[in-house]
């Protein structure tokens, strides 16, 4: 990492926590933000058509596993490998690989001088131009045209079956280096610079003109930020385009018929590869046409956009108002309508109903159990509980939302002393994504367990776990087949456990650690997850 990027990052970290989740540009499709980008983009492709009037082909089984795994949703009816590879191009210059809630990543990614022109901003080398605006929107200009070279290729003849690797986030394998076809990838690309040219800039009152082009890196950093020489900073309210206010709708419409007409110049190859890369860039000129005299001595022209205003009062904990309790409390909210909002979909269904089952059962069991237990006292819990040498069986449940997942264990275990347990246990761990909405089998993990305890005071004792086991996937992986099978290790680092009655405890683990490892050759991949456990035991 560059040693300036190092030296920002902490500063440039703190805005962006003070932001919507992507305060570059529109914004992209996240648990905290709208589908932005990829909407306009595919009403663009909508309304447009690929080139040479030729059609995707169908899905391979390898590309129906990377659309599931994708963090985001291209709709099903028109879900193609062109379509993926164009949301994926047209997220690209947001992520560059990352996740979208991977902030310490992003801060780097978004505050890179060289990265602005992918968003068509203002960046500090431009400080010293005559025309800082001009400079910035040439600078923009040269990246559209850069990525529509790489899309049309070498030669005259557009090859749509070529491919590119690409480093994309996946729903539950992280960064990985997947196929994507190159020209889609590569348009979506110059389409996501086009589009935040309307989010990034102050423009005429038909929104047809730039006036002025917004600056990210320099107040986003510790660079000095300065409005006279950096000009206006970015407004994260332009970016969100579920706002209502007219200059925001505006502003997508315009990028919506600007990126339809972007796709639409490609369409025939009249005059070969430069033919379309000139009909292409005298659309890029014609949206990105500049009216200078705009500045801040003037108000930049009584600007329009710095009286827009955020979408929603309360905001996410990244508003651009800066993080707030009602914030956050908004945030957990939408985390957990997203989880029961994804048990309810077909392929989670079977995997939620199991858990919200296991969660009554051992909800009406405590119900039923806890009244006995206030009537016992405690010389007879005690006494019980000296019995050391006993069999106990426990039914549990985890979530996990780092990395989306549920657990389900059922456990046997024999106690040898006051302070040392065995157990044999099996698991079933499905997974889910907050990102793309989606739920997956997981993996099953049988493991052995040994329990220590550390602590016994009258009702209650606190212990410490240790699992050991395999790990075995229930589905398939982009690269990995169901049915691998590698190591699992977990431990409950500390937990709780509370005798409500002489046969019957509960017990809380909010420390635990779980991580199933189900392929060891070549790249290791491994799910790791910190999670809050529940359960109930019995002495047998």
């Amino acid at each position: 990492m560059p040693k300036e990027s190092r030296r920002s990052a902490l500063h440039a970290t703190l805005i962006v926590l003070s932001w919507s989740a992507n305060a570059k540009a529109f914004e992209i499709e996240s648990v905290a933000s709208d589908a932005c980008h990829e909407e306009i983009t595919l009403a663009a492709l909508d309304r447009s058509a690929w080139p040479d009037g030729q059609s995707p082909p169908p899905l391979s089984p390898k590309t129906r596993i990377l659309a599931r795994d994708l963090a985001f949703k291209v709709p099903s009816a028109k879900a193609d490998a062109w379509r993926m590879a164009l949301v994926i191009g047209a997220r690209f210059n947001d992520l560059h690989g990352s996740g979208p809630l991977d902030l310490p990543r992003l801060t780097i990614v978004h505050g890179q001088v060289d990265h602005q022109d992918e968003h068509c901003l203002r960046a500090p080398t431009q400080d010293g131009e005559e025309d800082a605006d001009r400079a910035a929107i040439e600078s923009c200009t040269r990246f559209i045209q850069a990525q529509l070279e790489l899309a049309l290729g070498e030669h005259d003849e557009l090859d749509l079956s070529e491919d590119e690797e690409v480093v994309v986030d996946l729903a539950f394998q992280g960064p990985e280096s997947v196929d994507v076809q190159r020209f889609a990838f590569r348009l979506g690309r110059a389409l996501h610079a086009l589009q935040d040219s309307f989010t990034h800039t102050f423009r005429s009152a038909d929104g047809r003109s730039i006036r002025h082009v917004l600056n990210f890196s320099e107040w986003a950093g510790d660079r000095g930020y300065d409005a006279m020489r950096d000009g206006f900073h970015h407004l994260s309210a332009l970016d969100q385009c579920r706002n209502h206010d007219p200059l925001v709708q505006r502003n997508v419409r315009l990028a919506e018929e600007a990126s339809a007409a972007l796709i639409d110049s490609l369409r025939e190859g009249i005059g070969g590869r430069a033919g379309r890369l000139e009909r292409a860039m005298a659309v890029v000129a014609q949206q990105l046409d500049y009216q200078p005299g705009c500045a801040e001595g003037n108000d930049w022209c009584d600007a329009a956009e710095p009286k827009v205003k955020e979408a929603c009062a309360l905001g996410h904990p990244l508003s651009s108002s800066g993080p707030s309790a009602a914030g956050w409390g908004m945030y957990l909210l939408l985390v957990a309508a997203a989880g029961l909002r994804r048990r309810r979909t077909k392929q989670a269904r079977p995997q939620g109903h199991r858990a919200m089952l296991t969660a009554l059962v051992m909800g009406s069991l405590v119900c039923l159990v806890a009244p006995r237990a206030r009537a016992q006292t405690e010389p007879s819990l005690g006494k019980e509980r000296e019995e050391v040498q006993a069999f106990t069986l426990s039914l549990a449940v985890a979530g996990a939302v780092d990395h989306g997942a549920l657990a389900e264990r059922l456990g046997f275990a024999y106690r040898f002393t006051r302070l040392f347990e065995l157990g044999v246990y099996v698991e079933h761990n499905p997974w889910f994504s907050l990102e793309s909405r989606n739920a997956v089998a997981g993996v099953l993990n049988p493991s052995l367990g040994a329990s220590f305890y550390w602590f016994r005071h009258r009702n209650f004792s606190i212990r410490s776990t240790l699992y050991a086991g395999a790990s075995v996937l229930l589905f398939d992986l982009v690269g990995i087949d169901r049915g691998t099978t590698g190591p699992y290790v977990a431990a409950d680092l500390l937990g709780l456990v509370w005798h409500v009655h002489p046969r019957l405890a509960l017990f809380i683990d909010p420390a635990e650690v779980a991580l199933p490892i189900p392929q060891v050759k070549g790249v290791p991949f491994y799910y790791r997850q910190y999670r809050v456990a529940l359960g109930l035991r019995w002495q047998l």
